[in-house]
């Protein structure tokens, strides 16, 4: 057994997850939007030890509620109070914690974060066509994994034409710049996307360009749900159904249907027939024998 500390980095414990988004879309779509204002809260940046990965999100409504979160609990507060700030200013923002020093007024103070998180908080436009959930509510279907780009900061003559909390959902890992008016930069660019892509890292990155322009973009690599097949029909099959549907895992159960508890019907996504159906697979499906007969 292993006893984890500070000082034993843990950067990413909690992972980012469809289930998450899921869960933000079902509450914000459940919302009265004319009456209710909300924002986004993102992780864009870890360094060191931190509770939640880049990716990571949290929804923030008027009211106080929030779906999600961003760290294990010791940040989730101050967002609030900055989320309600970018609601009534109606202004993305970027917000740094930084626990990695033993300060008694600091946040997270005693909490084993000891790292340091950025976060970008955007009040939501129900009307924006760039409006981060409405770009999320695409993705969560695809079973090939999806690449968002998000501008976290911008100064210069290109802030006329994007904002800090526009996001793109780039379809061929290439986005177009040519309104930066500059081909070089455009090309290291769209090298890191396809570095992102490649290594499935997400990445927050500046760039800096002729006349005082700047551009920081978080270039996020979204992984698809995780399918599970799970080939059996015995009592042990039910609680690793309700597990894999706990953490957000699509299931797919092939078995003998007249030899499944009815209960297996309304947890799991689909219920095959081990004689005639055939599961879809990719290289997101993982294949789970519980039977002894393998055939």
């Amino acid at each position: 057994m292993v006893l984890l500390t500070t000082e034993y980095p843990i950067t990413h414990i909690i992972f980012a997850s469809m289930k998450e988004i899921n869960d933000i879309l079902k509450a914000y779509q459940k919302l009265d939007i004319s009456k209710n204002k909300t924002a986004l809260a993102t992780v864009i940046h870890v360094e060191g030890s931190s509770y939640r990965r880049m990716g990571a999100r949290m929804l923030v409504m008027e009211n106080g509620r929030w779906i999600g979160g961003i760290s294990g609990g010791c940040l989730e507060g101050d967002a609030l109070l900055k989320a309600k700030q970018a609601m009534v200013q109606n202004k993305s923002r970027i917000v740094t914690y930084d626990t990695r020093d033993e300060d008694s007024h600091q946040i997270g103070i005693g909490l084993g974060c000891n790292g340091l998180i950025q976060v970008l908080i955007s009040p939501l436009m129900p009307d924006d066509e760039r409006n981060p959930l409405e770009i999320l509510k695409n993705c969560v279907e695809d079973r090939a994994a999806n690449l968002l780009v998000t501008v976290t900061k911008i100064r210069g003559e290109i802030a006329q034409k994007i904002s800090v909390g526009d996001m793109f959902r780039l379809g061929n890992g290439t986005i177009n710049l040519n309104e930066l008016q500059d081909s070089d930069k455009e090309n290291l660019i769209s090298k890191d996307i396809q570095s992102v892509k490649e290594n499935r890292k997400s990445l927050l990155k500046k760039y800096d360009f002729p006349n005082g322009n700047e551009l920081e973009l978080f270039i996020e690599y979204l992984p698809p749900t995780t399918h599970l097949a799970l080939f059996g029909s015995n009592y042990d099959i039910y609680p690793f159904v309700r597990i894999a549907k706990e953490i957000g895992w699509k299931v797919s159960v092939v078995a003998n249907p007249k030899k499944l508890d009815k209960s297996v019907f309304s947890i799991a996504d689909s219920v095959l027939s081990n004689k005639t159906g055939e599961v879809e697979t990719d290289e997101n499906t993982a294949l789970i024998f519980m039977a002894h007969d393998y055939k």
